[in-house]
């Protein structure tokens, strides 16, 4: 699994199950437009992540530490680029 970014101002997330397609690509392009304007930008892959699909059993019973880690970094972010197939 992929580790978490520090939290920023800034987050880039695409969640596209193949690696280097072109939704990725572009949040990848994007991201780095953003940095050569100054800012600090924090990208996760989606897929990358143990992330569970939705089930009511799972917010039930507590949420795993990887959507407590990326719901920090939603929550601490001004900007969100979202990148979907």
């Amino acid at each position: 699994m992929e580790s978490f970014p520090a939290p920023s101002p800034v987050l880039c997330m695409t969640g596209s199950i193949v690696a280097g397609c072109f939704v990725s690509r572009l949040v990848s392009v994007e991201a780095d437009l953003l940095r050569g304007r100054g800012e600090h930008v924090a990208v996760v892959e989606l897929d990358a992540l143990d992330l569970p699909v939705f089930h009511e059993r799972i917010e039930r019973d507590g949420l795993p530490p990887a959507v407590l880690q990326l719901k920090e970094l939603i929550a601490a972010a001004r900007v969100l680029v979202l990148g979907a197939p």
